[in-house]
């Protein structure tokens, strides 16, 4: 359990297998490109905390979003953030409400902030034991290794990427 996420991998392999866990989440990673993201998907809420702490921000369409200030003095709107237009350009600045809205009357606007999703890396292992079973979850492939080597099933450490 990590930052109050289970990272942890059910398995379906003997219960003297270690689950391993992959460490805490890493802010700085890169996170998906406008190209990369579904738009469809539904967007995580913009969470001032997070942000403050270095989680990268976006706008309902998709672009990167800088914060710039959390304390503007200006009623109701004191979250700053420079946003890139949609050539890519160059950037505005503009000016949100706490929970991300540019325009706190209106429902929806393009220019609301979002979480953006952060891809992740980790490594397994993989054992066959009359059925093949995944075990560990890992943030090192050399930890994962030598993890798998200690179990006379191990056949290979794999990595794996997923996206929150």
């Amino acid at each position: 359990m990590t930052n109050g996420r289970n990272y942890s991998i059910g398995q379906a392999s003997p219960p003297s297998l270690s689950a391993g866990n992959a460490g805490p989440v890493d802010y700085k990673q890169d996170y998906l490109s406008n190209n990369e993201i579904d738009m469809e998907q539904k967007f995580k809420p913009f969470d001032l905390e997070a942000a403050k702490a270095g989680a990268p921000v976006m706008t309902r369409d998709g672009r990167p979003a800088r914060i710039l200030a959390f304390d503007v003095e200006n009623a109701g709107y004191p979250v700053v953030a420079a946003i890139k237009t949609s050539t890519g350009e160059c950037e505005r600045v503009e000016l949100f409400t706490e929970q991300g809205q540019f325009d706190e009357d209106t429902k929806e606007d393009n220019r609301d902030l979002f979480m953006a999703p952060i891809k992740h890396r980790a490594w397994v292992n993989v054992y066959k034991g009359g059925y093949y079973q995944i075990g560990g979850l890992f943030d090192a492939e050399a930890e994962a290794i030598k993890s798998g080597k200690r179990v006379s099933t191990y056949i290979a450490t794999v990595p794996i990427e997923w996206e929150e």
